[in-house]
């Protein structure tokens, strides 16, 4: 599974991979318990921190705020809710390692 930060225009956003199976569960556990909503999602034009993908086997999410698009094998366009934001606070602190600077700036600002 590869996560990417979505923060930049016009440079490559930075990845990294998620291969620790304790943290892959937790992923597709908040991702198969979020709600379902019917709702228009507007394209984000904001500059900055904007969400976090995962490409995974199952396909492409995109997480930002409460809100997980989903772009999955044969299920394009669902969009699930994720009230307490419990995916995405997961894949920053995943990624804090490697970008240690960048996301408690994005921390700090977002939450």
């Amino acid at each position: 599974m590869v996560c990417t930060l979505l923060l930049f225009s016009g440079q490559n956003d930075p990845s990294w991979e998620i291969e620790n199976t304790d943290d892959l569960e937790r992923i597709r556990s908040i991702i198969n318990n979020a709600m379902e909503i019917e709702n228009e999602i507007s394209q984000n034009s904001k500059l900055g921190y904007h969400g976090v993908s995962i490409q995974s086997d199952a396909g492409l999410f995109i997480i930002f705020n409460d809100i997980i698009e989903c772009f999955e094998n044969n299920n394009a366009g669902k969009i699930l809710q994720d009230k307490d934001r419990k995916l995405e606070i997961l894949l920053l602190n995943l990624s804090k390692e490697k970008f240690k600077d960048l996301i408690t700036n994005i921390l700090r600002t977002e939450f």
